[in-house]
């Protein structure tokens, strides 16, 4: 049986936290962006691996982002969240990718979810309270919202995002409910990520690309 433990960790985010890390990170799970951001810096260079996530300095014009490529799934990247906040790391915008659950998402879309149903685990060894809901940061997203709407017009979507451990378990009936509630897309990750940001004081915003469409095999 799950019980919420009390007092400090055994193991501390601290013990993996970086040196002199600059205070914004992007974090993708996609090789290939990972290397197009880097491809589009100024100036680049190597940085020691943020918990599982392979990691570079990169600076666009005088502004230095931490950008870290990490493994899937809510445990690798909650715990990377964790690790940039013991690093000093106040702002975070996330790239990944979601499969639609919505007749309103389709693919080629961006989500940009503004509200998370849980159904990962690692996000209730930090908010153990089911009826929590996490949220990304109001500023960030808004500004996300703003950037990708100019370059993407007519692809930007707005709504809940349903995260979970199990793909292989997301079940008919779970999509038509899920998407009734206003969810639009699932991926592994967001509401991981939205609650240990919240909880740890890290801005974190995210970006979803629609990759496949569940609704369609209703």
């Amino acid at each position: 049986m799950f019980r919420f433990g009390s007092g400090e960790p055994v193991v501390k985010p601290e013990f993996f936290a970086l040196d002199n890390a600059p205070s914004k990170a992007l974090v993708t799970f996609m090789p290939n962006v990972y290397k197009y951001v880097l491809r589009a810096a100024d100036r680049r260079e190597p940085a020691r691996r943020v918990f599982s996530g392979k990691s570079a300095r990169a600076w666009f014009e005088s502004e230095e982002v931490l950008v870290t490529l990490s493994n899937p799934g809510s445990v690798m990247a909650s715990s990377m969240i964790d690790i940039m906040a013991a690093s000093g790391v106040k702002e975070v915008v996330v790239v990944g990718l979601a499969g639609s659950v919505s007749p309103k998402a389709r693919i080629g879309n961006i989500l940009l979810p503004s509200w998370g149903l849980r159904e990962e685990g690692a996000s209730y060894h930090y908010v153990p309270d089911p009826d929590y809901v996490p949220r990304p940061s109001e500023r960030l997203r808004s500004m996300l919202a703003t950037a990708l709407t100019r370059r993407f017009r007519g692809r930007v979507l707005e709504g809940g995002v349903w995260s979970t451990d199990a793909p292989l378990r997301e079940t008919l009936d779970k999509v038509v409910e899920y998407s009734r509630k206003g969810v639009l897309g699932v991926d592994m990750e967001s509401t991981g990520l939205m609650t240990v940001a919240s909880v740890k004081g890290v801005e974190l915003a995210i970006a979803l690309v629609v990759s496949d469409e569940l609704e369609a095999r209703r």
